[in-house]
């Protein structure tokens, strides 16, 4: 729905509907420095939960925001949380190498754009939201 953007035009209210519909996705995020997507997703289906994290000059609160958010409604299970970050510090940074899928690797790259101290932290959050 969303790939092939040189050629065609995103299918945005087709793949939101697929996703609501077929998929019974429910909650939706969206890492960026707005909250364009979050919007048009709650015109498609307003009874979804969009949450927004990265907004600019916020990126590090609201990602904990979110992240929090996603945790209580059973998104980040501790167990898989506690088993990354313990995973992370025995094998640093080959930890990252040998994951190799798309999905984590997104999120690789979006933890890559917070700085500060909890990036590593944040880092293993959005790998296990990757693997949900």
């Amino acid at each position: 729905y969303i790939t092939d953007l040189d050629e065609n035009s995103v299918r945005w209210v087709e793949g939101v509907r697929a996703m609501w519909e077929r998929d019974g996705i429910r909650h939706f995020l969206e890492l960026g420095p707005q909250d364009t997507l979050c919007g048009l997703v709650g015109d498609i289906e307003p009874r979804s939960l969009c949450l927004s994290a990265g907004r600019k000059g916020r990126e590090t609160e609201g990602l904990r925001q979110a992240c929090a958010i996603l945790y209580a409604l059973g998104h980040l299970p501790r167990a898989a949380i506690r088993a990354r970050a313990a995973a992370a510090k025995r094998e640093g940074p080959a930890l990252s190498a040998s994951l190799g899928t798309a999905p984590a690797g997104a999120a690789r790259s979006a933890a890559d754009s917070f700085s500060g101290p909890v990036s590593g932290q944040m880092g293993i959050v959005l790998e296990v939201l990757a693997e949900a």
